[in-house]
């Protein structure tokens, strides 16, 4: 499991080479963060699926579901959400079921 925090997009310290365009943050991770767009602290490496990472800078587990847009050249699609949040089960349906617009 990688071990990783996020940082809000706007962060003055943001890394925009660390962030996967078109995915976003849901429920306590992005109440935490205070904006749903993200970068990553590091590099990654990433490809389709569910991936579950530590949360460094709270010890939580999350899952980043990453897909790829069901419209051609349209790029990714993703959400980082806590593995115990309420709203796991809503992001991993639209995991499940590639949903374009989030």
């Amino acid at each position: 499991m990688k071990k990783l925090n996020v940082v809000d997009f706007n962060d003055e310290g943001a890394n925009h080479l660390f962030r996967y365009g078109g995915t976003y943050l849901h429920g306590e991770l992005e109440d935490e963060i205070g904006y749903d767009i993200f970068c990553f602290d590091r590099e990654t490496d990433f490809t389709e699926g569910a991936h579950e990472v530590l949360i460094e800078g709270t010890g939580r587990v999350a899952t980043f579901f990453l897909w790829k847009s069901p419209i051609e050249n349209w790029g990714w699609r993703g959400l980082l959400v806590y593995n115990d949040d309420a709203d796991f089960d809503y992001c991993n349906r639209q995991f499940k079921d590639r949903v374009d617009c989030l």
